[in-house]
Protein backbone atom coordinates (compact mmCIF):
# COMPACT_ATOMS: atom_id res chain seq x y z
CA UNK A 1 0.00 0.00 0.00
CA UNK A 2 1.26 3.46 -1.06
CA UNK A 3 1.26 5.95 1.60
CA UNK A 4 -1.06 8.26 0.00
CA UNK A 5 -3.60 5.22 -0.18
CA UNK A 6 -2.60 4.59 3.26
CA UNK A 7 -3.43 8.33 4.52
CA UNK A 8 -6.72 8.15 2.17
CA UNK A 9 -8.14 5.09 4.19
CA UNK A 10 -7.65 6.66 7.39
CA UNK A 11 -9.27 9.76 6.05
CA UNK A 12 -11.95 7.35 4.64
CA UNK A 13 -12.32 6.02 8.16
CA UNK A 14 -11.95 9.40 10.17
CA UNK A 15 -15.19 10.64 8.34
CA UNK A 16 -17.20 7.88 9.43
CA UNK A 17 -16.00 8.35 12.88
CA UNK A 18 -17.25 11.86 12.14
CA UNK A 19 -20.58 10.82 10.80
CA UNK A 20 -21.45 8.93 14.03
CA UNK A 21 -19.88 11.73 16.34
CA UNK A 22 -22.54 13.32 14.02
CA UNK A 23 -25.46 11.66 15.02
CA UNK A 24 -24.94 11.09 18.62
CA UNK A 25 -23.76 15.00 19.40
CA UNK A 26 -27.21 16.07 17.56
CA UNK A 27 -28.81 13.76 20.22
CA UNK A 28 -26.78 15.26 23.11
CA UNK A 29 -26.65 19.03 22.00
CA UNK A 30 -29.64 19.78 20.54
CA UNK A 31 -29.38 23.24 18.48
CA UNK A 32 -29.48 26.31 21.12
CA UNK A 33 -29.46 29.37 19.03
CA UNK A 34 -27.84 31.40 21.98
CA UNK A 35 -24.99 29.57 21.73
CA UNK A 36 -23.91 30.45 18.34
CA UNK A 37 -20.94 32.94 18.44
CA UNK A 38 -21.71 36.34 18.61
CA UNK A 39 -19.60 37.48 15.56
CA UNK A 40 -21.36 37.80 12.42
CA UNK A 41 -20.18 35.95 9.05
CA UNK A 42 -17.74 37.73 7.40
CA UNK A 43 -15.77 37.39 3.87
CA UNK A 44 -12.32 38.75 3.01
CA UNK A 45 -10.83 38.10 -1.05
CA UNK A 46 -7.13 36.63 -0.92
CA UNK A 47 -4.45 35.49 -3.27
CA UNK A 48 -3.40 32.08 -2.75
CA UNK A 49 -2.23 28.84 -3.81
CA UNK A 50 -1.36 29.00 -7.66
CA UNK A 51 -2.19 32.54 -7.83
CA UNK A 52 -0.09 33.67 -4.80
CA UNK A 53 2.59 31.78 -5.79
CA UNK A 54 2.60 33.16 -9.73
CA UNK A 55 2.70 36.38 -8.33
CA UNK A 56 6.43 37.00 -8.33
CA UNK A 57 6.64 36.29 -11.90
CA UNK A 58 3.69 38.96 -12.63
CA UNK A 59 5.68 41.44 -10.92
CA UNK A 60 8.48 41.15 -13.30
CA UNK A 61 5.96 41.87 -16.46
CA UNK A 62 4.80 44.68 -14.95
CA UNK A 63 8.58 45.86 -13.83
CA UNK A 64 9.24 45.45 -17.29
CA UNK A 65 11.30 42.53 -16.88
CA UNK A 66 9.46 40.01 -19.63
CA UNK A 67 12.57 38.23 -20.56
CA UNK A 68 13.54 37.93 -16.84
CA UNK A 69 9.87 36.12 -16.70
CA UNK A 70 10.66 34.04 -19.64
CA UNK A 71 14.20 33.22 -18.27
CA UNK A 72 12.67 31.40 -14.93
CA UNK A 73 10.32 29.03 -17.24
CA UNK A 74 13.41 28.47 -19.02
CA UNK A 75 15.64 27.75 -16.54
CA UNK A 76 12.93 25.29 -14.91
CA UNK A 77 12.55 27.97 -11.63
CA UNK A 78 16.02 28.23 -11.44
CA UNK A 79 16.42 31.62 -11.71
CA UNK A 80 15.69 34.04 -9.11
CA UNK A 81 12.57 35.64 -8.82
CA UNK A 82 11.21 39.39 -7.21
CA UNK A 83 9.65 39.93 -3.70
CA UNK A 84 5.94 40.74 -4.32
CA UNK A 85 5.20 43.85 -2.92
CA UNK A 86 2.03 46.95 -3.21
CA UNK A 87 -1.30 45.50 -3.87
CA UNK A 88 -0.02 42.13 -4.58
CA UNK A 89 2.14 41.82 -0.94
CA UNK A 90 -1.36 43.30 0.61
CA UNK A 91 -3.87 40.73 -0.95
CA UNK A 92 -1.72 37.56 -0.22
CA UNK A 93 -3.43 35.26 2.15
CA UNK A 94 -1.56 36.13 5.42
CA UNK A 95 -2.36 32.48 6.91
CA UNK A 96 -0.08 31.22 4.07
CA UNK A 97 2.39 33.54 3.73
CA UNK A 98 5.35 31.17 4.72
CA UNK A 99 3.94 28.99 1.89
CA UNK A 100 3.23 31.80 -0.65
CA UNK A 101 6.79 32.74 -0.65
CA UNK A 102 7.70 29.65 -2.61
CA UNK A 103 7.72 29.80 -6.55
CA UNK A 104 5.40 27.89 -8.72
CA UNK A 105 7.01 24.06 -8.96
CA UNK A 106 7.73 23.74 -12.59
CA UNK A 107 8.56 19.78 -12.22
CA UNK A 108 5.02 19.17 -11.09
CA UNK A 109 3.46 17.53 -13.79
CA UNK A 110 -0.43 17.93 -12.42
CA UNK A 111 0.63 21.73 -13.79
CA UNK A 112 2.46 20.43 -17.05
CA UNK A 113 -0.28 22.06 -19.24
CA UNK A 114 -0.98 25.21 -17.39
CA UNK A 115 2.92 25.40 -17.17
CA UNK A 116 3.27 25.20 -21.27
CA UNK A 117 0.58 27.89 -21.57
CA UNK A 118 2.02 30.53 -19.18
CA UNK A 119 5.56 29.87 -20.58
CA UNK A 120 4.06 30.28 -24.13
CA UNK A 121 2.11 33.36 -23.76
CA UNK A 122 5.59 35.17 -22.39
CA UNK A 123 7.62 33.47 -24.96
CA UNK A 124 4.96 35.25 -27.91
CA UNK A 125 4.69 38.48 -26.27
CA UNK A 126 8.69 39.04 -25.66
CA UNK A 127 8.71 38.04 -29.82
CA UNK A 128 9.61 34.38 -29.65
CA UNK A 129 6.96 33.27 -31.69
CA UNK A 130 8.99 30.22 -33.21
CA UNK A 131 9.36 28.75 -29.46
CA UNK A 132 5.58 30.45 -28.56
CA UNK A 133 4.46 27.67 -30.96
CA UNK A 134 6.55 25.20 -29.57
CA UNK A 135 5.22 25.43 -26.13
CA UNK A 136 1.41 26.08 -26.90
CA UNK A 137 2.02 22.47 -29.53
CA UNK A 138 3.36 21.12 -25.99
CA UNK A 139 0.52 21.75 -24.23
CA UNK A 140 -2.30 20.40 -26.71
CA UNK A 141 -0.23 17.34 -26.79
CA UNK A 142 -0.92 17.00 -22.64
CA UNK A 143 -4.15 17.56 -23.54
CA UNK A 144 -4.23 14.60 -26.16
CA UNK A 145 -2.53 12.30 -24.23
CA UNK A 146 -4.45 12.97 -21.05
CA UNK A 147 -7.78 12.02 -23.47
CA UNK A 148 -6.25 9.16 -24.98
CA UNK A 149 -5.38 7.48 -21.62
CA UNK A 150 -8.77 8.98 -20.01
CA UNK A 151 -10.30 5.42 -19.59
CA UNK A 152 -7.25 4.36 -18.24
CA UNK A 153 -4.36 5.34 -16.13
CA UNK A 154 -4.71 9.02 -16.27
CA UNK A 155 -8.46 9.36 -15.41
CA UNK A 156 -7.91 6.90 -12.73
CA UNK A 157 -4.99 9.16 -11.50
CA UNK A 158 -7.37 12.38 -11.64
CA UNK A 159 -10.12 10.32 -10.16
CA UNK A 160 -8.73 9.19 -6.99
CA UNK A 161 -6.55 13.15 -6.34
CA UNK A 162 -9.92 14.68 -6.76
CA UNK A 163 -11.70 12.73 -4.53
CA UNK A 164 -8.27 12.83 -1.88
CA UNK A 165 -8.07 16.47 -2.76
CA UNK A 166 -12.26 17.04 -1.48
CA UNK A 167 -11.54 14.76 1.56
CA UNK A 168 -8.74 17.16 3.02
CA UNK A 169 -9.68 19.98 1.10
CA UNK A 170 -6.64 20.58 -1.03
CA UNK A 171 -7.75 21.03 -4.78
CA UNK A 172 -4.37 21.78 -5.86
CA UNK A 173 -3.62 18.11 -5.48
CA UNK A 174 -4.93 16.99 -8.98
CA UNK A 175 -3.99 17.84 -12.19
CA UNK A 176 -4.89 21.01 -14.03
CA UNK A 177 -6.56 19.97 -17.45
CA UNK A 178 -7.68 24.01 -18.02
CA UNK A 179 -11.09 25.41 -18.50
CA UNK A 180 -12.91 25.24 -21.54
CA UNK A 181 -12.86 28.75 -22.46
CA UNK A 182 -9.00 28.66 -21.94
CA UNK A 183 -8.36 25.76 -24.35
CA UNK A 184 -9.81 27.66 -27.04
CA UNK A 185 -7.65 31.16 -26.15
CA UNK A 186 -4.79 28.57 -26.15
CA UNK A 187 -5.35 27.73 -29.91
CA UNK A 188 -6.05 31.50 -30.46
CA UNK A 189 -2.50 32.26 -29.16
CA UNK A 190 -0.97 29.37 -31.13
CA UNK A 191 -2.52 30.72 -34.24
CA UNK A 192 -1.20 34.25 -33.69
CA UNK A 193 2.19 31.96 -32.87
CA UNK A 194 1.96 31.11 -36.94
CA UNK A 195 1.00 34.89 -38.07
CA UNK A 196 3.94 35.94 -36.58
CA UNK A 197 6.03 33.39 -38.01
CA UNK A 198 4.94 33.81 -41.05
CA UNK A 199 2.70 30.77 -41.94
CA UNK A 200 -0.33 29.88 -42.84
CA UNK A 201 -0.64 26.58 -40.34
CA UNK A 202 -2.57 30.05 -38.49
CA UNK A 203 -5.64 29.20 -40.68
CA UNK A 204 -5.93 25.50 -39.65
CA UNK A 205 -5.24 26.63 -36.02
CA UNK A 206 -7.98 28.93 -35.87
CA UNK A 207 -10.19 26.79 -37.49
CA UNK A 208 -9.36 24.50 -35.07
CA UNK A 209 -10.14 26.55 -31.95
CA UNK A 210 -13.92 27.35 -33.87
CA UNK A 211 -14.45 23.49 -33.66
CA UNK A 212 -12.87 23.00 -30.07
CA UNK A 213 -15.13 25.98 -29.04
CA UNK A 214 -17.95 24.08 -29.70
CA UNK A 215 -16.94 20.79 -27.78
CA UNK A 216 -16.42 22.51 -25.03
CA UNK A 217 -19.20 24.44 -24.90
CA UNK A 218 -21.14 21.28 -24.98
CA UNK A 219 -19.27 19.69 -22.41
CA UNK A 220 -19.61 22.26 -20.21
CA UNK A 221 -23.33 21.93 -20.60
CA UNK A 222 -23.03 18.18 -19.56
CA UNK A 223 -21.27 18.96 -16.75
CA UNK A 224 -24.16 21.41 -15.20
CA UNK A 225 -26.53 18.58 -15.58
CA UNK A 226 -24.28 16.49 -13.34
CA UNK A 227 -23.63 19.05 -10.83
CA UNK A 228 -27.53 19.99 -10.45
CA UNK A 229 -28.12 16.40 -9.34
CA UNK A 230 -25.12 16.35 -7.05
CA UNK A 231 -26.28 19.53 -5.65
CA UNK A 232 -29.40 18.25 -4.48
CA UNK A 233 -28.32 15.19 -2.89
CA UNK A 234 -25.88 16.97 -1.17
CA UNK A 235 -28.44 19.66 0.04
CA UNK A 236 -30.27 16.36 2.49
CA UNK A 237 -27.34 16.02 4.06
CA UNK A 238 -28.60 16.73 7.79
CA UNK A 239 -25.74 19.22 8.03
CA UNK A 240 -26.54 21.01 5.22
CA UNK A 241 -29.49 22.07 7.48
CA UNK A 242 -27.30 23.76 10.28
CA UNK A 243 -28.03 27.21 10.80
CA UNK A 244 -25.66 28.98 8.49
CA UNK A 245 -25.74 26.95 5.50
CA UNK A 246 -27.47 29.31 3.67
CA UNK A 247 -25.00 31.50 4.11
CA UNK A 248 -22.12 29.49 2.58
CA UNK A 249 -24.22 30.40 -0.79
CA UNK A 250 -25.49 33.74 -0.09
CA UNK A 251 -21.92 34.78 0.50
CA UNK A 252 -20.20 33.63 -2.90
CA UNK A 253 -23.69 34.73 -4.73
CA UNK A 254 -23.51 38.50 -3.38
CA UNK A 255 -19.55 38.33 -4.74
CA UNK A 256 -20.97 37.30 -7.95
CA UNK A 257 -23.37 40.25 -8.37
CA UNK A 258 -20.65 42.78 -7.90
CA UNK A 259 -19.38 41.51 -11.66
CA UNK A 260 -22.96 41.06 -12.89
CA UNK A 261 -22.82 43.51 -15.51
CA UNK A 262 -18.92 42.74 -17.08
CA UNK A 263 -20.19 38.65 -17.21
CA UNK A 264 -23.43 40.04 -18.66
CA UNK A 265 -21.49 41.50 -21.69
CA UNK A 266 -21.37 38.25 -23.09
CA UNK A 267 -23.67 35.67 -23.95
CA UNK A 268 -21.94 32.65 -22.20
CA UNK A 269 -18.10 31.80 -22.18
CA UNK A 270 -18.08 30.04 -25.39
CA UNK A 271 -18.80 33.36 -27.99
CA UNK A 272 -15.13 33.75 -28.68
CA UNK A 273 -15.17 35.46 -32.65
CA UNK A 274 -11.29 35.22 -32.47
CA UNK A 275 -10.98 32.15 -34.66
CA UNK A 276 -13.31 33.42 -37.08
CA UNK A 277 -11.63 36.61 -36.99
CA UNK A 278 -8.54 35.61 -37.94
CA UNK A 279 -10.23 33.03 -40.55
CA UNK A 280 -11.58 36.20 -42.15
CA UNK A 281 -8.06 38.19 -41.99
CA UNK A 282 -6.36 35.14 -44.07
CA UNK A 283 -8.75 35.01 -46.68
CA UNK A 284 -8.83 39.20 -46.72
CA UNK A 285 -5.35 38.87 -47.43
CA UNK A 286 -4.87 36.25 -49.84
CA UNK A 287 -8.07 37.49 -51.30
CA UNK A 288 -5.40 40.00 -52.97
CA UNK A 289 -4.23 37.54 -55.09
CA UNK A 290 -7.15 35.24 -55.61
CA UNK A 291 -10.26 37.45 -55.43
CA UNK A 292 -12.53 34.46 -55.37
CA UNK A 293 -11.55 34.80 -51.35
CA UNK A 294 -12.92 37.15 -51.00
CA UNK A 295 -16.85 36.18 -50.83
CA UNK A 296 -15.35 33.34 -48.25
CA UNK A 297 -13.77 35.90 -46.31
CA UNK A 298 -17.28 38.29 -46.10
CA UNK A 299 -18.57 34.62 -44.41
CA UNK A 300 -15.96 34.39 -41.61
CA UNK A 301 -16.74 38.42 -41.02
CA UNK A 302 -20.36 37.41 -40.27
CA UNK A 303 -19.68 34.43 -37.91
CA UNK A 304 -17.17 36.51 -36.14
CA UNK A 305 -20.04 39.04 -36.01
CA UNK A 306 -22.76 36.86 -34.96
CA UNK A 307 -20.62 36.42 -31.98
CA UNK A 308 -19.09 40.33 -31.16
CA UNK A 309 -21.94 42.27 -33.01
CA UNK A 310 -20.49 45.13 -30.77
CA UNK A 311 -17.19 44.99 -32.35
CA UNK A 312 -16.42 47.98 -34.17
CA UNK A 313 -13.60 46.56 -36.45
CA UNK A 314 -15.63 42.99 -37.21
CA UNK A 315 -18.44 45.46 -38.28
CA UNK A 316 -16.90 48.04 -40.43
CA UNK A 317 -14.99 44.38 -42.15
CA UNK A 318 -18.59 42.98 -42.64
CA UNK A 319 -19.64 45.95 -44.09
CA UNK A 320 -16.64 46.38 -46.73
CA UNK A 321 -17.19 43.03 -47.27
CA UNK A 322 -20.78 42.92 -48.24
CA UNK A 323 -20.26 46.04 -50.25
CA UNK A 324 -17.38 45.33 -52.67
CA UNK A 325 -17.40 42.01 -54.68
CA UNK A 326 -13.60 41.95 -54.13
CA UNK A 327 -10.86 43.98 -52.54
CA UNK A 328 -9.26 47.34 -53.37
CA UNK A 329 -6.02 46.24 -54.41
CA UNK A 330 -5.04 50.51 -55.12
CA UNK A 331 -4.69 50.27 -51.39
CA UNK A 332 -2.93 47.88 -48.63
CA UNK A 333 -4.63 46.49 -46.12
CA UNK A 334 -3.21 46.99 -42.89
CA UNK A 335 -4.33 44.16 -40.04
CA UNK A 336 -3.10 44.91 -36.62
CA UNK A 337 -4.06 43.02 -33.08
CA UNK A 338 -2.82 43.94 -29.65
CA UNK A 339 -3.30 41.90 -26.15
CA UNK A 340 -4.04 44.36 -23.28
CA UNK A 341 -4.25 43.98 -19.72
CA UNK A 342 -4.39 40.87 -17.61
CA UNK A 343 -7.34 38.39 -17.46
CA UNK A 344 -9.18 37.75 -14.02
CA UNK A 345 -7.32 36.18 -11.99
CA UNK A 346 -8.71 33.41 -9.17
CA UNK A 347 -8.53 34.36 -6.05
CA UNK A 348 -10.05 32.48 -2.83
CA UNK A 349 -13.57 33.84 -1.34
CA UNK A 350 -12.63 33.57 2.67
CA UNK A 351 -15.86 32.68 4.48
CA UNK A 352 -15.86 32.50 8.51
CA UNK A 353 -19.63 31.69 9.39
CA UNK A 354 -20.96 31.29 12.91
CA UNK A 355 -22.48 28.51 13.93
CA UNK A 356 -23.40 26.66 17.31
CA UNK A 357 -20.12 24.72 17.14
CA UNK A 358 -17.99 27.80 16.28
CA UNK A 359 -17.49 29.74 13.52
CA UNK A 360 -16.63 27.64 10.34
CA UNK A 361 -14.17 28.48 7.93
CA UNK A 362 -14.68 27.92 4.24
CA UNK A 363 -12.92 28.52 0.97
CA UNK A 364 -14.35 29.00 -2.59
CA UNK A 365 -12.34 30.24 -5.68
CA UNK A 366 -13.10 33.22 -7.18
CA UNK A 367 -12.13 35.08 -10.54
CA UNK A 368 -11.65 39.08 -9.86
CA UNK A 369 -10.86 41.54 -12.68
CA UNK A 370 -7.47 42.91 -12.62
CA UNK A 371 -7.25 46.43 -13.02
CA UNK A 372 -6.28 48.20 -16.33
CA UNK A 373 -5.51 52.00 -16.22
CA UNK A 374 -5.74 52.02 -20.36
CA UNK A 375 -8.93 53.13 -21.67
CA UNK A 376 -8.45 53.15 -25.18
CA UNK A 377 -5.44 52.72 -27.52
CA UNK A 378 -5.08 54.43 -30.87
CA UNK A 379 -3.24 53.78 -34.67
CA UNK A 380 -1.47 57.31 -35.60
CA UNK A 381 0.68 58.13 -38.22
CA UNK A 382 4.23 59.91 -37.73
CA UNK A 383 2.82 63.03 -37.54
CA UNK A 384 0.57 61.86 -34.93
CA UNK A 385 -2.66 62.38 -36.99
CA UNK A 386 -5.39 59.59 -35.43
CA UNK A 387 -6.49 57.09 -37.83
CA UNK A 388 -8.24 54.73 -35.65
CA UNK A 389 -9.29 53.46 -32.39
CA UNK A 390 -8.89 49.62 -30.99
CA UNK A 391 -12.13 47.72 -30.50
CA UNK A 392 -12.43 44.75 -28.92
CA UNK A 393 -12.54 41.72 -30.79
CA UNK A 394 -12.65 38.62 -27.98
CA UNK A 395 -12.94 40.31 -24.43
CA UNK A 396 -11.01 37.67 -22.00
CA UNK A 397 -12.11 39.22 -19.04
CA UNK A 398 -15.96 39.56 -19.69
CA UNK A 399 -16.04 35.27 -20.80
CA UNK A 400 -13.82 34.18 -17.65
CA UNK A 401 -16.51 36.23 -15.70
CA UNK A 402 -19.05 34.46 -17.58
CA UNK A 403 -17.71 31.24 -17.52
CA UNK A 404 -17.28 32.03 -13.38
CA UNK A 405 -21.38 33.14 -13.42
CA UNK A 406 -22.67 30.32 -15.11
CA UNK A 407 -20.43 27.94 -13.24
CA UNK A 408 -22.60 29.04 -10.05
CA UNK A 409 -23.74 25.36 -9.28
CA UNK A 410 -20.46 23.92 -9.24
CA UNK A 411 -19.18 26.74 -6.71
CA UNK A 412 -22.74 25.97 -4.54
CA UNK A 413 -21.55 22.48 -4.62
CA UNK A 414 -18.39 23.35 -3.29
CA UNK A 415 -19.66 25.48 -0.90
CA UNK A 416 -22.44 23.06 0.74
CA UNK A 417 -19.95 20.57 0.63
CA UNK A 418 -16.81 22.60 2.50
CA UNK A 419 -19.73 23.55 4.88
CA UNK A 420 -20.77 19.98 5.43
CA UNK A 421 -17.08 19.54 5.83
CA UNK A 422 -16.50 21.93 8.15
CA UNK A 423 -19.81 21.58 10.59
CA UNK A 424 -18.72 18.17 11.23
CA UNK A 425 -15.29 19.00 11.87
CA UNK A 426 -16.01 21.56 14.28
CA UNK A 427 -18.43 19.50 16.05
CA UNK A 428 -15.68 16.93 16.36
CA UNK A 429 -13.08 19.31 17.59
CA UNK A 430 -15.31 20.59 20.22
CA UNK A 431 -15.09 17.91 22.07
CA UNK A 432 -11.57 18.37 22.27
CA UNK A 433 -11.21 21.36 24.08
CA UNK A 434 -8.37 24.19 23.61
CA UNK A 435 -6.79 21.14 21.68
CA UNK A 436 -9.50 20.83 19.15
CA UNK A 437 -9.40 24.00 18.86
CA UNK A 438 -5.84 24.52 17.44
CA UNK A 439 -5.85 21.27 15.64
CA UNK A 440 -9.76 22.89 13.95
CA UNK A 441 -7.25 26.06 13.07
CA UNK A 442 -4.63 24.19 11.41
CA UNK A 443 -7.07 21.71 9.76
CA UNK A 444 -8.78 25.30 8.62
CA UNK A 445 -5.66 26.70 7.42
CA UNK A 446 -4.65 23.54 4.80
CA UNK A 447 -8.19 24.02 3.05
CA UNK A 448 -7.02 24.96 -0.26
CA UNK A 449 -9.33 25.66 -3.31
CA UNK A 450 -8.11 25.76 -6.70
CA UNK A 451 -6.60 28.76 -7.93
CA UNK A 452 -4.82 27.38 -10.93
CA UNK A 453 -5.94 29.91 -14.18
CA UNK A 454 -3.76 31.19 -17.03
CA UNK A 455 -2.75 34.22 -15.46
CA UNK A 456 -0.75 35.62 -18.34
CA UNK A 457 -3.66 35.98 -20.32
CA UNK A 458 -4.85 38.95 -21.68
CA UNK A 459 -7.63 40.85 -20.49
CA UNK A 460 -9.29 41.25 -24.24
CA UNK A 461 -7.87 41.12 -27.60
CA UNK A 462 -8.18 44.20 -29.71
CA UNK A 463 -7.82 44.97 -33.36
CA UNK A 464 -7.92 47.87 -36.37
CA UNK A 465 -8.58 47.26 -39.77
CA UNK A 466 -6.84 50.07 -42.16
CA UNK A 467 -6.09 50.85 -45.65
CA UNK A 468 -3.22 52.70 -46.00
CA UNK A 469 -1.52 54.78 -48.65
CA UNK A 470 1.40 53.47 -50.18
CA UNK A 471 3.43 56.86 -49.08
CA UNK A 472 2.71 55.76 -45.55
CA UNK A 473 6.06 53.87 -44.34
CA UNK A 474 5.51 54.00 -40.25
CA UNK A 475 2.95 53.98 -37.93
CA UNK A 476 2.30 54.68 -34.21
CA UNK A 477 0.23 53.15 -31.69
CA UNK A 478 -0.59 55.71 -28.17
CA UNK A 479 -2.41 54.26 -25.08
CA UNK A 480 -4.41 56.54 -22.77
CA UNK A 481 -5.74 56.69 -19.75
CA UNK A 482 -9.88 57.85 -18.97
CA UNK A 483 -9.05 61.13 -18.55
CA UNK A 484 -6.52 61.15 -21.62
CA UNK A 485 -3.34 60.93 -20.08
CA UNK A 486 -1.02 59.13 -22.66
CA UNK A 487 0.30 55.86 -20.91
CA UNK A 488 2.68 54.89 -23.75
CA UNK A 489 3.81 55.41 -27.52
CA UNK A 490 5.47 53.08 -29.63
CA UNK A 491 6.60 53.82 -33.13
CA UNK A 492 7.07 51.59 -35.78
CA UNK A 493 7.87 50.64 -39.42
CA UNK A 494 5.71 48.87 -42.07
CA UNK A 495 7.23 46.35 -44.08
CA UNK A 496 5.69 47.77 -47.51
CA UNK A 497 3.75 45.00 -48.68
CA UNK A 498 0.14 45.04 -49.86
CA UNK A 499 -0.70 43.25 -46.93
CA UNK A 500 0.14 44.36 -43.33
CA UNK A 501 0.17 42.55 -40.18
CA UNK A 502 1.40 43.67 -37.10
CA UNK A 503 1.02 42.10 -33.02
CA UNK A 504 1.31 44.29 -29.91
CA UNK A 505 1.14 43.54 -25.97
CA UNK A 506 -0.02 46.90 -23.84
CA UNK A 507 0.98 46.04 -20.18
CA UNK A 508 -0.25 48.71 -17.94
CA UNK A 509 -0.59 51.10 -21.08
CA UNK A 510 3.45 50.26 -22.13
CA UNK A 511 3.59 48.98 -25.18
CA UNK A 512 5.70 45.80 -27.13
CA UNK A 513 4.88 45.75 -31.10
CA UNK A 514 6.46 43.16 -33.52
CA UNK A 515 5.76 41.89 -37.00
CA UNK A 516 6.30 39.03 -38.69
CA UNK A 517 9.39 39.19 -41.51
CA UNK A 518 7.38 37.75 -44.03
CA UNK A 519 4.20 35.56 -44.90
CA UNK A 520 3.31 33.13 -46.61
CA UNK A 521 1.86 35.44 -49.77
CA UNK A 522 3.40 36.31 -52.74
CA UNK A 523 6.20 38.46 -52.42
CA UNK A 524 5.49 38.25 -48.71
Amino acid sequence: MTAEAGIFDKLQNDLKNLNIGQSQERQQQPKNKSDKSDRKAFSKVVYSGYSAKFLPVKQLIYDGKLQKAVEFYATGGKSDLPTVRGSFKDQIDQAEAKANTEAIDLTDEGLGFLISLEHGTLLLDSGKSQDAIVKFEEAQRILDVREEEGTVTEQAKAGFMGVFGTIVGNEELGRYDGEGFEKVLMLNFHSLGYLLNGDRRAFNVAKKAIDWQQIEERKFQEQLVEIEKKLSQEKKDENASEDGADSATEMLGNELKRFEDRANAVASAYVNPFGWYVNAMILEFESYQYSGLWSNARIAYQKAHDLNPDSAVIKSALTETKKRSSPNKNKRIFHMLIADGFAPEKKILYNEIPTNFGPVALKLPLYEPVHNPVDRIEVRDRKGKKLAVFSTIADVEAIALRHQKDSEPFNNFRAIVGFIRGIAQAKLMSQAGVFGMMLNKKLEEQQTPDTRSWMSLPSRIQGVRLHLSKKIKTLQIVSFDKDGKVLGKKTFKLNGRKQEFVYARSINGELLVQRPEKLWLQGG
